[in-house]
């Protein structure tokens, strides 16, 4: 019993149970290089993607990423993090909020079809407020976004 203990004990330290990584592979870092990359994997801090060049050819991408790296981009098929938190501070990753132009939002219903989408493309969340600057024209989405 004692030996079997310590094989399992063995193979927990081997294996890194027990220790933090910064992105498991189910949860990728936040970017927009998912649109253009695909069999993405995290190994402890490295990040692994099959990505796109500008002609369309798959590139194999692999870049590491620290824990203050907040943005990963495809560039020409390769993987860049190009947004980083501040090491000074204690960070969220949506640590203001911001309006967007979103076209004309008719009610709660049209804006909950809009917003989510608007902020997305700003690299934010949206907070579930909306506000109509010109009415049948112009109404804005606030959203959280990083710092």
């Amino acid at each position: 019993m004692k030996k079997v203990f310590l094989t399992l004990a063995a193979i927990a330290a081997l294996s890194g149970a027990g220790t933090s990584l910064a992105w498991s592979p189910f949860n990728l870092p936040p970017g927009n290089y998912r649109q253009t990359c695909n069999a993405c994997t995290m190994m402890g801090h490295e990040l692994n993607c099959m990505c796109q060049d500008r002609q369309g050819f798959p590139v194999n991408s692999s870049k590491y990423i620290p824990n203050r790296c907040n943005y990963v981009q495809n560039f020409n098929g390769h993987l860049r993090c190009t947004n980083y938190r501040h090491r000074h501070h204690h960070w969220h990753p949506y640590n203001y909020t911001r309006n967007f132009g979103a076209g004309p939002i008719w009610n709660n219903a049209d804006a909950q079809q809009k917003c989510p989408s608007v902020c997305d493309s700003h690299h934010g969340r949206w907070t579930g407020t909306w506000n109509t600057v010109n009415f049948g024209r112009n109404s804005v989405c606030q959203c959280r976004v990083w710092g």
